[in-house]
């Protein structure tokens, strides 16, 4: 079934509704898709405009298990999503609280060239037992009011048991509060995405991705190309932008932190890409200019727990300072094999390692 919709309408006409929550009604008999392939355009006029999902109540699902794909795009994307004013110009997704998104059983999901306005702190949205997941071309924003960290809401967009998980030419606006949670999946592929460290960022233990792997039977490959890292001009802790918790590889190829002062005040142990417990762990073309420590001496570029393999290749390095020598580009932390819930034990406090 394909749909359009159309911010100039007031009201359904055909095969076009005003809002995007409406055009998702449409495709469904209760919980379940009419049709196996549904997509749904957004009109130029949508831009800027706020859409939402259907109420959490209404959980989405394919007709049988994992059938049925949802493609929705805006049809207005402009070719590269590289600055942060390209956000604008892109229709809002707003997952509050009385609109989370379910999504569950499908073939495939891809959203393409929407602003996410991820606002929730009374639920969770949640994408399971899909084939593959698609976001691309588009726009994250999950930081919060000091209102909603005060008072222990709700932190996470949870991914979970997904074949193949895509971000492709994103932009994430992070402050620490909520993450991206993703969970016993196959292939996770993070290309081209820009993440902006905002001034309101917090210490705290949530990563802007963590990706891991509860069932052991699952081995969860992590692939990044092209990440990049800006920041607010004004002092920042470090951000923990990738975690890696029970998977088997990581990949890290080209990435690059610039103009960012890290020297604000903090008591936890941080680094922008944290792995415990992998099989391999390669990354190669690191670009770091204008960056700035301070406050901590356990803050770093990498920190790796328990990896059998690693190979760190081409640094490039330029302006780099802090007031600690030898522990800001890896921290290494050693551990003996031992089952799951040992290791759980001694990794998630993150006591303080060696440093190189």
């Amino acid at each position: 079934m394909d749909l359009i919709v159309d911010a100039d309408l007031t009201q359904k006409q055909g095969n076009s509704s005003p809002t995007l929550d409406q055009a998702i009604s449409a495709l469904l008999n209760g919980p379940r898709f009419i049709d196996d392939e549904n997509t749904i355009t957004l009109r130029a006029n949508c831009a800027r405009k706020n859409q939402h999902f259907p109420h959490l109540a209404r959980h989405i699902t394919g007709i049988t298990s994992r059938s049925g794909r949802l493609k929705i795009v805006f049809e207005n994307i402009p070719p590269s999503i590289s600055d942060v004013n390209d956000c604008d110009g892109l229709p809002k997704l707003v997952l509050a609280n009385d609109s989370c998104v379910s999504i569950s059983n499908l073939d495939s999901l891809t959203i393409t060239g929407l602003n996410i306005q991820y606002l929730a702190d009374t639920c969770t949205s949640t994408l399971t037992n899909i084939n593959s997941i698609t976001f691309s071309s588009f726009c994250f924003n999950s930081s919060a009011s000091s209102n909603s960290w005060m008072n222990g809401a709700t932190s996470r967009f949870e991914i979970v048991n997904v074949t193949t998980f895509s971000m492709v030419n994103a932009i994430y606006f992070y402050d620490a509060f909520r993450e991206i949670w993703i969970n016993e999946t196959n292939e996770v592929i993070f290309d081209r995405i820009v993440l902006v460290t905002l001034a309101s960022i917090i210490s705290s233990s949530h990563s802007a991705f963590f990706v891991t792997a509860s069932n052991d039977s699952i081995n969860t490959n992590l692939t990044i190309t092209d990440l990049q890292v800006i920041c607010d001009p004004r002092a920042l802790v470090v951000p923990s932008v990738v975690e890696t918790l029970f998977i088997d590889q990581v990949s890290i190829s080209s990435m690059k932190v610039s103009n960012c002062n890290f020297s604000a005040p903090t008591i936890s142990s941080q680094a922008i890409i944290r792995t415990a417990i992998a099989s391999d762990f390669s990354v190669q073309e690191v670009f770091l200019s204008n960056v700035i420590f301070g406050s901590n001496p356990s803050q770093s570029i990498f920190s790796m727990t328990a990896v059998l393999n690693s190979v760190l290749t081409n640094f490039h390095i330029m302006t780099l300072y802090s007031p600690y020598k030898g522990i800001i580009l890896l921290r290494l932390y050693f551990s003996t094999i031992k089952s799951r819930e040992e290791q759980i034990r001694e990794i998630i406090p993150r006591g303080l390692g060696d440093g190189i």
